[in-house]
């Protein structure tokens, strides 16, 4: 279901964007039990999460046909959780299958 997460190119749709949002909001509450001695791994482990979540939106931007630069739009999550993507190919790559 995932392929090239770390990749701003391509497009996907609205299920796998929402379990890599759910993925990344699970992980980013578990700041409550961390110890301070894990607490760099944690830190590592956020700024990962964090470049995955863009790149993530990015590529659902695509899949509506806007630029990747759209997810900065304030509460544009849930615009990119419950649209419905571009049916036929666009400039961001083909129709999803």
């Amino acid at each position: 279901m995932i392929k090239h997460v770390f990749s701003f190119q391509g497009r996907i749709g609205r299920s796998e964007y929402f379990c890599s949002y759910v993925a990344t909001c699970i992980y980013s509450s578990l700041n409550d039990n961390i110890d301070f001695d894990y607490f760099f791994i944690y830190l590592i482990g956020l700024v990962l999460f964090g470049v995955f979540i863009i790149a993530q939106g990015a590529k659902r931007c695509h899949d509506l046909g806007k630029s990747g630069w759209f997810q900065l739009i304030p509460f544009y999550v849930f615009w990119l959780i419950f649209k419905k993507g571009e049916q036929l190919g666009n400039q961001y790559g083909n129709a999803l299958s």
